[in-house]
Protein backbone atom coordinates (compact mmCIF):
# COMPACT_ATOMS: atom_id res chain seq x y z
CA UNK A 1 0.00 0.00 0.00
CA UNK A 2 1.31 3.45 -0.94
CA UNK A 3 1.55 6.07 1.82
CA UNK A 4 -0.65 9.00 0.79
CA UNK A 5 0.18 12.68 1.55
CA UNK A 6 -1.83 14.71 4.09
CA UNK A 7 -3.30 16.93 1.36
CA UNK A 8 -4.92 13.90 -0.18
CA UNK A 9 -6.47 13.04 3.18
CA UNK A 10 -8.14 16.46 3.58
CA UNK A 11 -5.32 18.53 5.04
CA UNK A 12 -4.37 19.11 8.68
CA UNK A 13 -5.70 22.66 9.31
CA UNK A 14 -8.49 21.39 11.63
CA UNK A 15 -6.15 19.55 14.01
CA UNK A 16 -6.14 21.17 17.41
CA UNK A 17 -2.79 22.31 18.78
CA UNK A 18 -0.97 19.52 20.54
CA UNK A 19 -3.34 16.90 19.14
CA UNK A 20 -4.92 16.24 22.59
CA UNK A 21 -7.79 18.73 22.83
CA UNK A 22 -10.80 19.52 20.66
CA UNK A 23 -13.68 17.19 19.90
CA UNK A 24 -13.91 13.85 21.72
CA UNK A 25 -13.42 10.69 19.67
CA UNK A 26 -16.71 8.79 19.27
CA UNK A 27 -16.56 5.92 16.80
CA UNK A 28 -20.28 5.29 16.98
CA UNK A 29 -21.45 8.82 16.38
CA UNK A 30 -18.49 9.92 14.34
CA UNK A 31 -16.21 12.84 14.87
CA UNK A 32 -15.33 15.94 13.04
CA UNK A 33 -11.67 15.52 13.95
CA UNK A 34 -9.26 14.23 11.27
CA UNK A 35 -6.90 12.76 13.91
CA UNK A 36 -8.42 9.23 14.09
CA UNK A 37 -8.43 8.93 10.30
CA UNK A 38 -4.79 9.95 10.09
CA UNK A 39 -3.80 7.44 12.77
CA UNK A 40 -5.62 4.61 10.99
CA UNK A 41 -4.04 5.50 7.65
CA UNK A 42 -0.58 5.65 9.16
CA UNK A 43 -1.09 2.29 10.85
CA UNK A 44 -2.30 0.67 7.64
CA UNK A 45 0.56 2.21 5.75
CA UNK A 46 3.02 0.81 8.27
CA UNK A 47 1.48 -2.66 7.95
CA UNK A 48 1.62 -2.37 4.17
CA UNK A 49 5.31 -1.49 4.17
CA UNK A 50 5.99 -4.40 6.49
CA UNK A 51 4.17 -6.76 4.11
CA UNK A 52 6.19 -5.51 1.17
CA UNK A 53 9.43 -5.99 3.10
CA UNK A 54 8.29 -9.49 4.08
CA UNK A 55 7.53 -10.34 0.45
CA UNK A 56 10.90 -9.01 -0.67
CA UNK A 57 12.67 -11.01 2.02
CA UNK A 58 10.70 -14.13 1.17
CA UNK A 59 11.48 -13.74 -2.53
CA UNK A 60 15.13 -13.19 -1.74
CA UNK A 61 15.26 -16.43 0.27
CA UNK A 62 13.52 -18.31 -2.56
CA UNK A 63 16.03 -16.99 -5.10
CA UNK A 64 18.90 -18.03 -2.84
CA UNK A 65 17.42 -21.52 -2.67
CA UNK A 66 17.09 -21.69 -6.46
CA UNK A 67 20.67 -20.51 -6.97
CA UNK A 68 21.91 -23.19 -4.57
CA UNK A 69 19.66 -25.77 -6.20
CA UNK A 70 21.29 -25.21 -9.59
CA UNK A 71 24.70 -26.22 -8.26
CA UNK A 72 23.42 -29.13 -6.17
CA UNK A 73 21.22 -30.56 -8.89
CA UNK A 74 23.99 -30.46 -11.49
CA UNK A 75 26.29 -32.19 -9.01
CA UNK A 76 23.81 -35.05 -8.60
CA UNK A 77 23.43 -35.25 -12.37
CA UNK A 78 27.15 -35.26 -13.08
CA UNK A 79 28.50 -37.30 -10.19
CA UNK A 80 25.70 -39.72 -9.24
CA UNK A 81 23.52 -40.24 -12.30
CA UNK A 82 26.54 -39.63 -14.51
CA UNK A 83 28.29 -42.58 -12.86
CA UNK A 84 25.48 -44.83 -14.13
CA UNK A 85 25.85 -43.66 -17.74
CA UNK A 86 29.65 -43.88 -17.61
CA UNK A 87 29.37 -47.42 -16.28
CA UNK A 88 27.19 -48.41 -19.25
CA UNK A 89 28.89 -46.59 -22.09
CA UNK A 90 32.31 -45.35 -20.99
CA UNK A 91 33.88 -42.24 -19.50
CA UNK A 92 32.58 -39.80 -22.12
CA UNK A 93 28.99 -41.06 -22.00
CA UNK A 94 26.22 -38.46 -22.05
CA UNK A 95 22.53 -39.47 -22.09
CA UNK A 96 21.82 -36.41 -24.20
CA UNK A 97 23.98 -37.66 -27.07
CA UNK A 98 21.19 -39.91 -28.35
CA UNK A 99 18.69 -38.41 -30.78
CA UNK A 100 16.02 -40.92 -29.79
CA UNK A 101 15.43 -44.20 -27.97
CA UNK A 102 16.37 -46.16 -31.10
CA UNK A 103 19.89 -44.70 -31.06
CA UNK A 104 20.09 -45.46 -27.35
CA UNK A 105 18.99 -49.04 -27.97
CA UNK A 106 21.52 -49.50 -30.75
CA UNK A 107 24.33 -48.34 -28.46
CA UNK A 108 23.18 -50.66 -25.69
CA UNK A 109 22.85 -53.62 -28.06
CA UNK A 110 26.28 -52.87 -29.49
CA UNK A 111 27.81 -53.08 -26.02
CA UNK A 112 26.06 -56.41 -25.49
CA UNK A 113 27.18 -57.84 -28.83
CA UNK A 114 30.78 -56.83 -28.08
CA UNK A 115 30.74 -58.74 -24.79
CA UNK A 116 27.67 -61.01 -24.57
CA UNK A 117 28.94 -62.85 -21.51
CA UNK A 118 30.17 -59.88 -19.52
CA UNK A 119 27.92 -56.94 -20.37
CA UNK A 120 24.60 -58.20 -18.87
CA UNK A 121 26.29 -58.87 -15.53
CA UNK A 122 28.03 -55.52 -15.66
CA UNK A 123 24.79 -53.68 -16.41
CA UNK A 124 22.87 -55.49 -13.68
CA UNK A 125 25.50 -55.83 -10.95
CA UNK A 126 27.67 -52.74 -11.44
CA UNK A 127 25.68 -50.06 -13.27
CA UNK A 128 22.11 -50.39 -11.96
CA UNK A 129 23.18 -50.15 -8.26
CA UNK A 130 24.73 -46.74 -8.94
CA UNK A 131 21.16 -45.35 -9.03
CA UNK A 132 20.15 -46.86 -5.67
CA UNK A 133 20.99 -43.90 -3.46
CA UNK A 134 20.25 -41.04 -5.82
CA UNK A 135 16.60 -40.42 -4.84
CA UNK A 136 17.49 -39.54 -1.20
CA UNK A 137 20.10 -37.11 -2.49
CA UNK A 138 17.42 -35.42 -4.59
CA UNK A 139 15.30 -35.10 -1.44
CA UNK A 140 18.24 -33.41 0.30
CA UNK A 141 18.77 -30.76 -2.38
CA UNK A 142 16.96 -28.14 -0.29
CA UNK A 143 14.68 -27.26 -3.19
CA UNK A 144 11.84 -24.72 -2.78
CA UNK A 145 8.31 -26.07 -2.48
CA UNK A 146 7.45 -25.25 -6.10
CA UNK A 147 10.06 -27.77 -7.28
CA UNK A 148 8.50 -30.76 -5.55
CA UNK A 149 6.42 -31.88 -8.55
CA UNK A 150 9.19 -31.76 -11.21
CA UNK A 151 11.68 -33.34 -8.82
CA UNK A 152 9.21 -36.13 -8.01
CA UNK A 153 8.99 -36.89 -11.74
CA UNK A 154 12.78 -36.83 -11.92
CA UNK A 155 13.10 -39.35 -9.08
CA UNK A 156 10.51 -41.60 -10.72
CA UNK A 157 12.52 -41.56 -13.97
CA UNK A 158 15.62 -42.73 -12.08
CA UNK A 159 13.71 -45.71 -10.72
CA UNK A 160 12.56 -46.39 -14.27
CA UNK A 161 16.15 -46.36 -15.54
CA UNK A 162 17.21 -48.82 -12.88
CA UNK A 163 14.29 -51.17 -13.54
CA UNK A 164 14.70 -50.83 -17.31
CA UNK A 165 18.40 -51.72 -17.42
CA UNK A 166 17.83 -54.63 -15.04
CA UNK A 167 15.09 -56.00 -17.31
CA UNK A 168 17.30 -55.62 -20.38
CA UNK A 169 20.20 -57.42 -18.70
CA UNK A 170 18.00 -60.33 -17.66
CA UNK A 171 16.58 -60.73 -21.15
CA UNK A 172 19.98 -60.32 -22.81
CA UNK A 173 21.34 -63.26 -20.83
CA UNK A 174 18.83 -65.48 -22.60
CA UNK A 175 20.41 -64.54 -25.94
CA UNK A 176 24.03 -65.15 -24.98
CA UNK A 177 24.34 -68.57 -26.62
CA UNK A 178 22.57 -67.40 -29.77
CA UNK A 179 24.88 -64.41 -30.07
CA UNK A 180 27.98 -66.50 -29.51
CA UNK A 181 26.88 -69.02 -32.12
CA UNK A 182 26.18 -66.23 -34.58
CA UNK A 183 29.70 -64.92 -34.02
CA UNK A 184 31.03 -68.39 -34.77
CA UNK A 185 29.10 -68.42 -38.06
CA UNK A 186 30.51 -65.01 -38.99
CA UNK A 187 34.04 -66.12 -38.20
CA UNK A 188 33.52 -69.34 -40.20
CA UNK A 189 32.24 -67.70 -43.39
CA UNK A 190 34.97 -65.05 -43.29
CA UNK A 191 37.65 -67.70 -42.83
CA UNK A 192 36.12 -69.77 -45.63
CA UNK A 193 36.39 -66.93 -48.15
CA UNK A 194 39.91 -66.11 -46.96
CA UNK A 195 41.13 -69.66 -47.58
CA UNK A 196 44.32 -69.96 -49.58
CA UNK A 197 46.11 -73.22 -49.16
CA UNK A 198 45.44 -75.15 -45.98
CA UNK A 199 42.01 -74.10 -44.65
CA UNK A 200 41.68 -72.79 -41.13
CA UNK A 201 39.58 -74.72 -38.56
CA UNK A 202 36.93 -71.98 -38.83
CA UNK A 203 36.78 -72.35 -42.63
CA UNK A 204 36.07 -76.06 -42.31
CA UNK A 205 33.26 -75.22 -39.91
CA UNK A 206 31.53 -73.13 -42.58
CA UNK A 207 31.02 -76.21 -44.73
CA UNK A 208 29.36 -78.00 -41.79
CA UNK A 209 27.05 -75.05 -41.17
CA UNK A 210 26.18 -74.64 -44.84
CA UNK A 211 25.20 -78.31 -45.28
CA UNK A 212 22.84 -77.96 -42.31
CA UNK A 213 21.37 -74.73 -43.64
CA UNK A 214 20.99 -76.06 -47.21
CA UNK A 215 21.13 -79.89 -47.26
CA UNK A 216 21.15 -79.99 -51.09
CA UNK A 217 23.88 -77.36 -51.38
CA UNK A 218 25.85 -79.60 -53.81
CA UNK A 219 23.00 -79.32 -56.31
CA UNK A 220 23.21 -75.53 -56.48
CA UNK A 221 24.82 -74.26 -59.66
CA UNK A 222 26.79 -71.31 -58.31
CA UNK A 223 26.98 -68.48 -55.75
CA UNK A 224 24.01 -66.69 -57.28
CA UNK A 225 21.87 -69.77 -56.77
CA UNK A 226 23.07 -69.97 -53.17
CA UNK A 227 22.15 -66.34 -52.54
CA UNK A 228 18.69 -66.77 -54.05
CA UNK A 229 18.04 -69.84 -51.89
CA UNK A 230 19.07 -68.02 -48.72
CA UNK A 231 17.01 -64.98 -49.67
CA UNK A 232 13.83 -67.04 -50.12
CA UNK A 233 14.32 -69.43 -47.20
CA UNK A 234 15.15 -66.66 -44.74
CA UNK A 235 11.68 -65.20 -45.21
CA UNK A 236 10.35 -68.14 -43.18
CA UNK A 237 10.54 -67.71 -39.39
CA UNK A 238 10.87 -71.46 -38.85
CA UNK A 239 13.90 -71.55 -41.15
CA UNK A 240 15.60 -68.70 -39.28
CA UNK A 241 14.94 -70.52 -36.02
CA UNK A 242 16.56 -73.66 -37.46
CA UNK A 243 19.66 -71.70 -38.45
CA UNK A 244 19.99 -70.26 -34.96
CA UNK A 245 19.28 -73.36 -32.91
CA UNK A 246 20.42 -76.29 -35.10
CA UNK A 247 22.92 -75.06 -37.67
CA UNK A 248 24.81 -72.29 -35.85
CA UNK A 249 26.22 -74.64 -33.16
CA UNK A 250 27.87 -76.60 -36.02
CA UNK A 251 30.01 -73.56 -36.85
CA UNK A 252 32.49 -74.36 -34.09
CA UNK A 253 36.04 -74.67 -35.46
CA UNK A 254 36.90 -78.14 -36.77
CA UNK A 255 40.02 -79.15 -34.87
CA UNK A 256 40.75 -82.50 -36.51
CA UNK A 257 41.95 -80.69 -39.66
CA UNK A 258 40.31 -83.14 -42.05
CA UNK A 259 39.71 -81.61 -45.47
CA UNK A 260 37.35 -83.91 -47.33
CA UNK A 261 36.09 -83.83 -50.92
CA UNK A 262 32.87 -82.11 -49.90
CA UNK A 263 34.73 -79.12 -48.49
CA UNK A 264 36.88 -78.85 -51.59
CA UNK A 265 33.79 -78.86 -53.80
CA UNK A 266 32.12 -76.17 -51.67
CA UNK A 267 35.24 -74.01 -51.75
CA UNK A 268 35.62 -74.34 -55.51
CA UNK A 269 31.98 -73.44 -56.20
CA UNK A 270 31.39 -70.68 -53.64
CA UNK A 271 34.79 -69.53 -52.34
CA UNK A 272 35.29 -66.62 -54.72
CA UNK A 273 32.00 -64.83 -53.94
CA UNK A 274 31.62 -63.62 -50.35
CA UNK A 275 28.13 -62.16 -50.68
CA UNK A 276 26.79 -65.12 -48.72
CA UNK A 277 28.41 -63.55 -45.65
CA UNK A 278 26.05 -60.57 -45.63
CA UNK A 279 23.14 -62.81 -46.70
CA UNK A 280 23.58 -65.00 -43.62
CA UNK A 281 23.96 -61.93 -41.39
CA UNK A 282 20.68 -60.52 -42.71
CA UNK A 283 19.03 -63.88 -42.16
CA UNK A 284 20.07 -63.94 -38.51
CA UNK A 285 18.63 -60.46 -38.03
CA UNK A 286 15.15 -61.57 -39.10
CA UNK A 287 12.97 -62.22 -36.09
CA UNK A 288 15.66 -60.78 -33.83
CA UNK A 289 14.49 -57.19 -34.18
CA UNK A 290 11.17 -57.86 -32.42
CA UNK A 291 12.89 -59.58 -29.50
CA UNK A 292 15.39 -56.76 -29.07
CA UNK A 293 12.60 -54.19 -29.20
CA UNK A 294 10.77 -55.93 -26.37
CA UNK A 295 13.94 -56.11 -24.29
CA UNK A 296 14.69 -52.42 -24.82
CA UNK A 297 11.20 -50.91 -24.49
CA UNK A 298 11.24 -50.28 -20.74
CA UNK A 299 14.72 -48.75 -20.72
CA UNK A 300 13.98 -46.60 -23.76
CA UNK A 301 10.83 -45.19 -22.14
CA UNK A 302 12.68 -44.56 -18.87
CA UNK A 303 15.38 -42.67 -20.77
CA UNK A 304 12.73 -40.50 -22.45
CA UNK A 305 11.10 -39.81 -19.07
CA UNK A 306 14.48 -39.01 -17.53
CA UNK A 307 15.42 -36.56 -20.28
CA UNK A 308 12.07 -34.78 -19.98
CA UNK A 309 12.08 -34.64 -16.18
CA UNK A 310 15.63 -33.30 -15.99
CA UNK A 311 14.85 -30.79 -18.71
CA UNK A 312 11.76 -29.57 -16.86
CA UNK A 313 13.77 -28.95 -13.67
CA UNK A 314 16.48 -27.04 -15.53
CA UNK A 315 13.93 -25.03 -17.47
CA UNK A 316 12.19 -23.91 -14.29
CA UNK A 317 15.48 -22.90 -12.68
CA UNK A 318 16.54 -20.99 -15.79
CA UNK A 319 13.21 -19.15 -16.07
CA UNK A 320 13.28 -18.06 -12.42
CA UNK A 321 16.89 -16.89 -12.49
CA UNK A 322 16.22 -14.90 -15.67
CA UNK A 323 13.77 -12.77 -13.73
CA UNK A 324 16.53 -11.43 -11.51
Amino acid sequence: MALKGLDELGGSSDLPPGGGGGDAIDLKKGSKSKTPLLIVVLLLAAVGIGFVVFKIKKGYEHDKQVAALVTRFESVEKEDVGAFWRCLFGKDADPGMFDDNLKLGARLEGAFMADPRGFPDKANDDCAPKLHGVAPKVDDLGAPEDYMVPLAAYKASLKGLEAGITHYAEQAKKRIVLVENQKKVTAAVNAFHATSGVPAPEALAWDHFLRCAIPDVDSLKDSQALLERLFNDCKKPEYVLKLKTECAPLASPVTDGKVDAKFKATLKKFGADDRDSSAIEDCFKKGKKEQKADDLTAFGQAWADYMKAGGDVRRQMKDELKKE
